[in-house]
């Protein structure tokens, strides 16, 4: 019976070891903030709608966004847009109650944003050098839109 009782400790062991590597693996490409594109609602003035979208928390797309997002130049007040967003994109934090939102104008190859939503928008920006990967979320943002 010994030998049998080793071997059983040694394929659970060596079990938990891959289910451990695994979970680490899952785990490390996780990014820290999950990023949620929702709509404008159409009956409220402020309201968005987060329903539509699956929420992005892969590492990559994640840094591939937020950087799209800290590159961005300022925007003159005139060359503002004048339409209501075409997406309202908000970015929270997993280990803190903190969450951020900006409204999206989708605009190729182009994407404006600004902090906020509604009047409370603040110093609007625009971001043209995407990547393939960034461009494909915007696009699905105005393809959804429709």
């Amino acid at each position: 019976m010994k030998p049998n009782f080793k071997k059983y400790c040694i394929f659970l062991a060596l079990f938990a070891a891959a289910a451990a590597l695994i979970l680490l693996f899952v785990k490390c490409n996780e990014a820290d903030v999950t990023i949620v594109i929702g709509f404008p609602a159409e009956n409220a003035a402020d309201a968005v709608d987060y329903t539509r979208s699956k929420p992005i928390s892969d590492r990559q797309t994640v840094n591939h966004i937020l950087f799209a997002l800290l590159s961005g130049k300022s925007l003159a007040g005139p060359a503002a847009p004048d339409t209501p967003p075409d997406a309202v994109m908000m970015i929270q934090s997993k280990k803190e109650n903190l969450a951020y939102q900006f409204s999206v104008w989708v605009d190729q190859p182009n994407v404006i944003y600004a902090m906020g939503t509604g009047s409370e928008a603040a110093e609007y920006r625009v971001t043209g050098s995407l990547s393939d990967e960034e461009l494909r979320i915007f696009d699905r943002i105005k393809s959804a839109e429709n």
